[in-house]
């Protein structure tokens, strides 16, 4: 699941990264897992495995699907769990397009 219990901590950095939510056969915690579901990846977009952007895009479009219609949440979300992975925050502000008002209201922080 895209949620854990582990996830708590991500926006203030006090998480650690489940490294088995974005294999292939996902984390068996689920829900209790300790560990973070939120996607963790370097800072270097570019360096980003298959499992790793299919995870990010996967969580990507349930945020999308779930907040789009309320802009200034979704854009709140976007800062706060891009914060720790920078392809999926630019994934993330990709899809601010879709909104209709540009989105990127602080793409650097």
């Amino acid at each position: 699941g895209l949620w854990s219990r582990g996830s708590v901590g991500h926006v203030s950095g006090e998480c650690k990264a489940c490294h088995w939510v974005h294999s292939r056969t996902g984390c068996t915690q689920g829900r209790d897992c300790r560990f973070c579901h939120i996607p963790h990846t370097s800072e270097e977009v570019g360096k980003v495995g298959a499992d790793k952007r299919a995870y990010c895009h996967r969580f990507a479009k349930v945020i999308f699907d779930s907040y789009s219609y309320r802009p200034a949440t979704f854009e709140d979300l976007v800062r706060g769990f891009g914060c720790r992975s920078k392809y999926l925050q630019t994934h993330l502000w990709n899809l601010t397009g879709r909104l209709g008002h540009g989105g990127r209201a602080d793409e650097k922080g």
